[in-house]
């Protein structure tokens, strides 16, 4: 997601009014909270009339891009609770003009905008029409989503991997009087969607392939282990059964 902002409301090269830089933080923690974006400083914005979205039209050189740098950290840390989540703050020179780029990744952990003295907290995310509060219930929700945390941690860890392997815990087929015995198949990432993945099995020195299809919700822990292959801890079992590959709980 990337948003313009031709400037920084009440940016005079020394400091910002105290609802702009709420703003500011409010801007930020709706793309922590969402899959992430980038705000473009000194970039002017205008409707496309024949897309009906707004693109960019033009530059207009942030004042003193440094120490607004140094004054949105101060904000972070005044304003956003955690004030530690990712984010970087990059002063960018085009053509002459002083842009300053803050890209914010999407966080694991919920982002808010506190305000000790009023005493207030605000939760928001993004959506196609926007910057958008969100409810107590919305909030509690959110915080119960262990499909979006385990999402964002595979990708996380995805990244970080060397290997196209995924090691996730093996596959388990039934024996003939009870019980499961780990197989020697081998997985590799395959189709990825918003709400799924899939992994793709293989026996050793054989030409044949089973996928199955895991939703996020069973992920419990994704990483990169030592040997830097995507690591996965489940919450159920993939069993091999009649040539295919299913999801059973654990008993």
């Amino acid at each position: 997601m990337l948003e313009f902002k031709c400037k920084i409301d009440g940016w005079d090269g020394n400091k910002v009014a105290t609802a702009n830089q709420k703003e500011i933080c409010r801007d930020l923690a709706q793309f922590a909270n969402t899959f992430g974006g980038c705000i473009l400083v000194g970039v002017k914005e205008e409707l496309d009339p024949i897309l009906g979205i707004k693109v960019a039209s033009g530059l207009e050189s942030v004042n003193q891009p440094e120490r607004l740098k140094a004054y949105i950290e101060r904000m972070i840390a005044n304003y956003s609770v955690p004030s530690t989540f990712s984010h970087t703050v990059v002063p960018i020179a085009v053509d002459g003009f002083n842009i300053l780029a803050i890209n914010v990744p999407p966080s694991r952990h919920l982002v808010s905008v506190w305000d000790r003295n009023a005493g207030t907290v605000e939760y928001l995310r993004r959506t196609s029409h926007g910057k958008e509060y969100m409810n107590p219930d919305e909030v509690e929700r959110y915080l119960m989503d262990g499909s979006r945390a385990a999402k964002l941690a595979l990708n996380a860890a995805r990244e970080q991997a060397t290997s196209d392997k995924v090691d996730a815990g093996g596959a388990w087929k039934e024996g003939p009087h009870g019980g499961f015995a780990r197989q020697g198949l081998e997985f590799a990432l395959g189709q990825l969607t918003d709400h799924w993945f899939e992994l793709i099995s293989s026996a050793p020195n054989t030409n044949s392939q089973w996928p199955v299809t895991i939703p996020y919700g069973v992920v419990r822990e994704a990483w990169v282990n030592a040997s830097w292959v995507l690591a996965l801890l489940l919450s159920v079992r993939i069993v091999f059964r009649d040539n295919k590959l299913s999801l059973e709980p654990y008993q």
